[in-house]
């Protein structure tokens, strides 16, 4: 009988001393065997608190990378780990009890495995203007974690990191090309990437909303529409190095589900001299709502305006690539 191995935690971080303080009693209060917090760069403290930290709880292990993308920072934590598993958490999720004892549970079957956690987005206490991106993000990730419950061979295919556990051994066989001091080149839709890259290595995925934890989730509307446009640079390089498992990127993949006259606006704006009177419009139609509380209407707006930014960050990495626009 497989014993439950040790689970360590890895936990990437940038620029985010201020919120580090909750997240680390949230995650020392688990009986993780180790710690691992990677400064991803930056020089905000917090290094200098998580040193202070790990004074009073050793399992707390700080470490420093240069600024490198999360990739390389999660890689760094997995390689410095001795535990037998590795939880990889974002550092603006912050664990609910229970959460490492049921991840090692699933590690006891063996490897090979891929376990995700629920981590439903906190909401706020009132909707101030502005906080779009932040509704828009939690109702795609519902969307996605019911499709996992109804369909588990989609885990791999779509996965949405930020509370994910495997073996010590898998997870550097899916971030290393053999040489764990050389990370693969991810892309920037890194939590894609990888499960696209387990299920290659033919890693299993199982999606369990018993292991909760908090995603802290907070976006300006500037932050929200920067990420849609390189979500779409990421989607388009997915499509197009994963080709054979996914195949091209739909042409209408930024009008599905879109009605009219909205599609006809994301339309519109995939033409050169369309995406700025659109993005325009749709950015002062939002403006306006969110001011006048009108909140149905703003994330709607917001919604619209992420569709066109994902759209263009789609069309500008073809032509990058030299593929058809």
């Amino acid at each position: 009988m497989t014993t439950t191995p040790q689970l360590a935690a890895v936990i990437p971080t940038h620029a985010r001393r201020q919120r580090l303080p909750e997240l680390l009693d949230a995650v020392l209060a688990e009986p993780f065997s180790e710690v691992l917090v990677v400064v991803n760069g930056g020089d905000d403290g917090s290094l200098e608190l998580l040193e202070e930290r790990g004074a009073a709880d050793d399992r707390l292990r700080p470490l420093v990378i240069e600024a490198a993308g999360k990739p390389a920072a999660v890689l760094r934590g997995i390689e410095e780990a001795s535990a037998e598993a590795v939880l990889i958490l974002d550092d603006d999720v912050l664990p609910k009890a229970g959460l490492a004892a049921g991840h090692a549970r699933h590690h006891a079957a063996g490897s090979g495995l891929v376990i995700v956690g629920y981590m439903p987005v906190a909401s706020p206490p009132r909707r101030r203007p502005g906080e779009f991106g932040t509704e828009l993000y939690s109702r795609a990730y519902e969307r996605v974690c019911d499709e996992y419950a109804a369909d588990p061979g989609s885990i791999l295919d779509g996965l949405w990191g930020g509370n994910v556990s495997l073996r010590r051994a898998d997870a550097l066989r899916v971030y290393s090309d053999g040489d764990t001091a050389a990370p693969r080149q991810h892309l920037r839709h890194e939590d894609r990437d990888f499960g696209l890259r387990c299920a290659q290595l033919g890693l299993t995925a199982i999606f369990d909303r018993e292991l909760l934890a908090e995603h802290r989730h907070q976006v300006t509307p500037e932050k929200f529409l920067a990420t849609m446009r390189r979500s779409g640079e990421a989607r388009w390089a997915v499509h197009h190095n994963h080709g054979d498992a996914l195949g091209p990127l739909p042409e209408d993949f930024f009008v599905r589900g879109v009605p009219l006259p909205g599609r006809a606006l994301v339309r519109i704006s995939g033409h050169r001299r369309g995406y700025r009177p659109v993005r325009a419009l749709l950015a002062a139609v939002t403006g306006l709502a969110g001011a006048l509380h009108l909140f149905r209407l703003e994330t709607h707006g917001g919604w619209l305006l992420g569709m066109v930014e994902q759209q263009k960050g789609a069309r500008e990495a073809a032509r990058e690539a030299g593929g058809a626009s």
